[in-house]
């Protein structure tokens, strides 16, 4: 298992234990910077909330995860990095 930063934009009114649900891996940490106005539009949403993971996840559940989160509507942007 490997350790994996995720920088998460969510929608206004996405409920945080919805997406943390989609992880298989085990999340050793979580900051939240709460709803912030964003710098642009993303699919016509003008805030978001911003939301960093640090999890313990096999290699072969990450493309699964990344899968999860392009369907899912309620997340405007995620980033996936490996952290050595």
């Amino acid at each position: 298992m490997s350790i994996y930063e995720l920088a998460l934009v969510l929608t206004e009114e996405t409920a945080k234990d919805k997406i943390l649900s989609k992880v298989k891996g085990k999340i050793t940490s979580t900051n939240s910077l709460g709803l912030k106005q964003l710098s642009y539009p993303i699919k016509k949403a003008d805030k978001g909330q911003v939301l960093f993971l640090e999890i313990e996840l096999a290699e072969a559940d990450v493309k699964s995860l990344e899968r999860s989160l392009k369907i899912d509507e309620q997340v405007l942007r995620y980033l996936i990095i490996k952290k050595e």
